[in-house]
């Protein structure tokens, strides 16, 4: 079942664009969409109490980079967020929004998700059918794992995410021909094969992200405006 829910309108910034939890803290962070040209900023940063749920703080990332951020995960190793942008930059990134480049990505497309299994950074790209194993120190990639589905229905990912109690981990795949705020699809996918199962149809927005909370074991997603 993909059916979704709306639980928080998000109003800083320009639309969704991804979204991470941090165990530390146990809230959500938002990094908006947007363009550098056409206000609102696209760099703001906003903190979210999931058991309300409402925003606890908004500010701006710190580094002066000139794209929106487009994926993100909270690393338990460094305490810190990993982020990628549009100009294809691995970030750093504390709870307050300081940002701190550290290498770049050597993908042919930019990232759209980045997620965790247990100390293994995987991620997956705004086009193409490809899982990539990431080095989580410098962005590079280790490895790459092609994306099976049964009929070739995907062009490109919006969004990955590992359960931390079953560790499966979920993908959001979009139709070859779909508008960019068109339908997404939710697959489980083996982070080893590649291959894939589905779950739904998502009954929402489009999505640009998702995230698991560790309790209840549920999944968060922002979507595009």
């Amino acid at each position: 079942d993909a059916s979704t829910e709306v639980l928080l309108e998000l109003g800083n910034g320009l639309g969704g664009e991804t979204i991470s939890f941090s165990n530390e803290t146990e809230f959500l962070y938002h990094a908006s969409g947007g363009s550098s040209t056409f206000p609102p900023d696209p760099r703001v940063w906003e903190s979210i109490d999931p058991s309300v749920p409402e925003i606890v703080f908004s500010t701006v990332l710190t580094e002066d980079f000139s794209e929106e951020m487009t994926a993100s995960v909270w690393s338990p190793f460094t305490n810190t967020f990993l982020m990628g942008d549009k100009d294809f930059d691995f970030f750093s990134v504390t709870e307050d929004g300081t940002t701190t480049k550290i290498g770049e990505f050597t993908l042919p497309r930019r990232l759209k998700g980045l997620t965790f299994r247990g100390s293994e950074l995987y991620g997956c790209a705004n086009q193409g059918q490809q899982l990539y194993k990431l080095n989580p120190s410098t962005g590079q990639a280790l490895d790459t794992i092609s994306i099976s589905i049964i009929g070739d229905i995907s062009d490109g990912c919006n969004g990955l995410a590992v359960d931390p109690f079953t560790g499966i981990m979920y993908i959001v795949l979009r139709p070859h021909d779909a508008l960019p705020d068109g339908v997404r699809y939710l697959y489980t996918i083996n982070h080893i094969t590649g291959s894939t199962e589905l779950v739904g149809e998502l009954t929402n927005e489009a999505v640009a992200g998702i995230v698991f909370l560790p309790e209840p074991s549920f999944m968060w997603f922002v979507p595009i405006f």
